[in-house]
């Protein structure tokens, strides 16, 4: 019985050397999908938003829950990236400027300020020098538009003109168009930023003007 004991000592101990190396990779496998399963069911619970607001705390629900959704809520009927702090004054401004919609403080929102009550507008002289050249390129961009549609599609229009004319200079002129036609809608969308801001200042100045003047 001894000896048979003594035998299996042998094959006790490997199994022991087996368990120590397996067991570590055992555990840390276990570990990982553990975490896993935790982490899926917290990634779920966000995305429903399931998370029970009574964990959460009530500082953290009035300090960030709150003002968060606020400022969600804001940008998705205004489009305008405000602090919750902000949003009120926001509306005020729109309400005092007697603006029928957001557009204007939608793209000049990014110059506007509110310091200690008072509405700032950043605006100089460099900005209003980059205003006057982008109107100029717009106007001409317009204009030579204008000039292909009257002018040059008309005589485009007889069929001889097809037979007669290289094919080439045809599609260099339309080609003409479409690069033109692009660059017009390019700078209206570039202008449209500084136009507001322009719009704002002139507005915010016009009003505080009658408020002088009333007084």
């Amino acid at each position: 019985m001894n000896k048979e004991v003594i035998n299996l000592i042998p094959t006790v101990e490997s199994l022991i050397n087996i368990g120590k190396s397996v067991g570590p990779t055992l555990t840390a496998l276990l570990g990982l999908i553990f975490f896993e399963k935790k982490r899926r069911k917290s990634s779920d619970l966000m995305k429903k938003d399931e998370v029970p607001l009574a964990l959460l705390g009530k500082k953290y629900i009035s300090k960030f829950k709150k003002p968060q959704a606020r400022e969600k809520d804001f940008y998705l009927e205004t489009g305008i990236k405000a602090r919750a702090a902000d949003i009120m004054k926001f509306i005020e401004l729109k309400r005092t400027l007697n603006y029928i919609d957001w557009w204007v403080l939608k793209k000049a929102q990014g110059r506007i300020r509110f310091e200690d009550e008072e509405v700032k507008v950043k605006w100089n002289v460099l900005d209003l020098l980059v205003l006057v050249v982008l109107v100029c390129i717009v106007i001409l961009l317009f204009c030579s538009v204008l000039w292909f549609i009257f002018t040059v599609v008309p005589l485009l229009i007889p069929v001889e003109i097809w037979v007669k004319s290289n094919m080439k200079s045809i599609v260099f002129l339309f080609f003409s168009f479409l690069v033109m036609t692009f660059y017009l809608l390019y700078f209206l969308n570039f202008l449209q930023e500084p136009l507001a801001v322009f719009i704002v200042k002139r507005d915010i100045e016009k009003i505080r003007k009658q408020n002088k003047e009333a007084k």
